[in-house]
């Protein structure tokens, strides 16, 4: 999607320039305040020798739905995709996998941009057929961890999910 570094740089300016004039983040006050998310790998002058050098394989952006979540932003679901989209553009330019973390309500919207997708306590909260729907229907890997209940496994197997409980 990304022809060049510079470009890259001239969309987040854009993008930095409409946040500012309608009162939203700016997309390095995202990065900054999203909690293992795009600060995970965040450079001011990214490139793919560097990337390479630090031998990053693949990325999972953290808090991917903040649109529906208290984040202190004004920040809407159509916005909160288009932030989703473009950080999946970045990490492909840099050959990185990338993966949807939760989010399993935009999964539907999301999943021909993301790799695979992370998430936590899809049985408990009854939301793993958003992603059977999305990233299993289209041959992409699922993983799900599940702290209150054992996931339903027969389904999971079914699926093709990797799906398991773990200790918090």
């Amino acid at each position: 999607m990304f022809e060049d570094v510079e470009q890259i740089r001239k969309l987040r300016k854009k993008y930095n320039a409409e946040m500012a004039r309608s009162g939203i983040a700016t997309f390095t006050e995202l990065a900054r305040y999203s909690p293992g998310g795009y600060s995970t790998y965040h450079h001011e002058r990214p490139n793919r020798a560097l990337v390479q050098r630090q031998r990053v394989r693949c990325n999972w952006p953290d808090e991917t739905e903040v649109w529906s979540n208290n984040s202190g932003f004004p920040v809407t679901k159509e916005q909160n995709n288009a932030y989703n989209i473009q950080i999946a553009s970045i990490a492909h330019y840099f050959e990185l996998s990338v993966g949807l973390k939760g989010n399993t309500t935009e999964a539907s919207e999301l999943w021909q941009y993301f790799d695979w997708s992370l998430n936590e306590q899809c049985w408990e909260f009854e939301e793993c057929d958003n992603l059977k729907e999305s990233f299993l229907a289209n041959g992409k890997a699922v993983f799900n961890i599940e702290y209150n209940r054992t996931p339903d496994c027969s389904k999971a197997n079914a699926w093709h999910m990797n799906s398991a409980r773990r200790d918090l």
